[in-house]
């Protein structure tokens, strides 16, 4: 191992052979050993370097003639100063850098495509290449920032950028086969990634980080503590900010992603038609913004949005969903055709669906706030089995009727599957403006189960005239429902919200104390990874239920 140093206006001795150094490799090899002897491009260097090696380049713009290509294990490019040294390739249509070797880092360098090549950085097709980055970046890819398949670990990390002004195709692309000698891990933090207008792009479904495993290879994947700033594609296309699938164990959390525009855009997607059942999806803390007025998307989804049950090998088990703040999309978070998952402590804000349970089994929600949902079902089951709503607040708080707004939506699949089971238990409605259309509709063709939910409309809105709607005929009251739902201690009494200017939802009902559910003080619950909740600026310990035997959630326990 040795250290080979760059420079741009300096060679090795000051005599330069075909701008590079002496030209003999054994001499070059030696003498850039020394700072004050070094050779002049990348190019060089990577020649006369072995492996192990660390080539060290001085600032400034290095434009090689073609890409580099890195053939010898463990090698290391470093910028001297972190984010000085930029590094292009002069020829059109390739890459900057490729690998077909192991162990490649980057550390503080950044790639610059230029708008004319089709990537920055690309794997060769062997198994076991392993990236480092720390730092540094990339920029101006004409398809990829970085493409690669069949590797081992990738690992970025150090407050790298990329950028890219349009794509044509996905930002980063990870993709890993069963032909892999042992899984990989991909581990992406601490990074921004930026890409501008994209509706000339060919590739219908762009997505900024796209991370697959297609022969169920045992990868794992975490992505944190990232931002997105996204302008990627057309209103007729799918964008997705991060875009997983059968990977062993994900957890995506504390990022930061904004859609431009009035794009469609779905931040996070696990998709569930080819992971297996024994993954384990966490998926907490972070925020998704579309553009103001946008209705298009998913804020965040675990698994498949279809109608029909995915044909793929499995159903996605153990996802958590929890702590993360959605606005302005469609559908705020969506959990569909799974078994067994949790969606806890959300909170969606102006979107046309809020929390949705779709083709699932045995899930749960409870303790998420979804404020002024515009479509039917800011809280809705379709097609679901043995699932449950449970302890949430739902807000309409605008100040003016919304037409299509139904706080609590039951629904079938036709022909799939029916919502059987379903469960709607201490779940709290507060209408500052006039809902014009239902508060409760059970289109389900089996039972549903109603126990001590609360709507309360003020002074500034209305109660709606027909509350409850059951198989398209309104009824009065839900005890009317008779054998097409269970009820009981369903009350439209005050539930005291307070401080809704300052954003501090409270809710505490004396007729809720009264017949055993104590909604309770304003607190926070720790768990999940020690993350505190709520992750948001809404106390919401108020729709945290405490009978864990009538209603099985209790935030301590999960």
């Amino acid at each position: 191992m040795a250290n080979i140093y760059v420079n741009l206006t300096e060679a090795a001795g000051g005599v330069l052979t075909n701008g590079y150094g002496y030209g003999d490799d054994a001499r070059d090899r030696a003498t850039a050993a020394s700072k004050s002897t070094p050779v002049a491009t990348l190019t060089r260097a990577n020649a006369v370097s072995q492996a192990s090696d660390i080539i060290i380049l001085n600032d400034g713009t290095y434009e090689e003639a073609t890409f580099v290509s890195i053939v010898n294990t463990g090698m290391t490019i470093q910028a001297e100063n972190s984010r000085q040294t930029i590094i292009q390739n002069a020829s059109a249509g390739s890459r900057v850098i490729h690998t077909t070797a192991a162990d490649v880092t980057l550390n503080g360098v950044i790639l610059d495509a230029q708008n004319t090549q089709t990537g920055c950085f690309t794997f060769g097709t062997g198994t076991g290449l392993n990236l480092t980055l720390v730092g540094g970046g990339f920029l101006n890819p004409t398809a990829n920032f970085i493409t690669a398949t069949r590797m081992g670990n990738v690992t970025m990390s150090g407050g790298w950028t990329a950028s890219a002004t349009s794509l044509s195709e996905r930002g980063f692309v990870f993709s890993y086969s069963i032909a892999l000698a042992s899984a990989g891990t991909v581990s992406m933090s601490d990074g921004t990634i930026t890409i501008g207008d994209s509706t000339g792009a060919s590739d219908a479904n762009r997505r900024a980080i796209h991370v697959v495993s297609n022969d169920l290879a045992g990868v794992s994947c975490e992505i944190y503590d990232m931002t997105f700033d996204l302008s990627i594609g057309t209103a007729a296309n799918s964008q997705t900010a991060i875009y997983i699938t059968d990977m062993e164990s994900v957890k995506v959390y504390n990022n930061t992603i904004t859609f431009n525009d009035s794009l469609v855009g779905t931040g996070i997607l696990c998709d569930v038609s080819a992971i297996d059942n024994t993954d384990v999806i966490n998926i907490y803390g972070n925020t998704v913004a579309g553009a103001s007025g946008a209705t298009g998307g998913i804020g965040i989804q675990c698994g498949s949005d279809s109608n029909t049950s995915p044909t793929g090998v499995g159903s996605l088990k153990s996802a958590q969903v929890y702590n993360n703040v959605v606005t302005n999309t469609n559908h705020g978070v969506l959990i569909g055709w799974i078994t067994g998952a949790t969606i806890y402590g959300n909170k969606t804000t102006g979107n046309v669906l809020g929390v949705i349970l779709k083709g699932t089994t045995d899930c749960y929600s409870g303790g998420n706030v979804v404020i002024d949902c515009t479509g039917s079902g800011a809280l809705r089951f379709k097609g679901d089995t043995n699932s449950i709503h449970a302890n949430n607040l739902v807000i309409y708080n605008s100040g003016a009727s919304v037409a299509s707004a139904i706080p609590l939506y039951a629904d079938d699949i036709t022909a799939v599957v029916n919502t059987t089971g379903a469960a709607f238990y201490n779940n709290c409605v507060y209408a500052n403006e006039t809902i014009t259309d239902w508060v409760v509709v059970l289109n389900a063709l089996d039972t549903c189960t109603f126990n001590s939910n609360n709507y309360f409309a003020d002074t500034g809105g209305g109660v709606s005239l027909n509350p409850y709607n059951y198989q398209g005929t309104p009824y009065a009251t839900l005890a009317l429902w008779n054998g097409a739902a269970t009820v009981s201690n369903e009350t439209e009494t005050d539930p005291e919200i307070v401080d809704i200017a300052g954003g501090n939802y409270h809710v505490a009902s004396s007729s809720l104390v009264a017949t055993g559910f104590n909604w309770g003080d304003m607190h926070k619950v720790t768990g999940f990874d020690g993350e505190p909740f709520p992750a948001f600026d809404i106390d919401i310990g108020a729709v945290q239920g405490t009978d864990a035997t009538n209603h099985p959630f209790h935030p301590l326990n999960l």
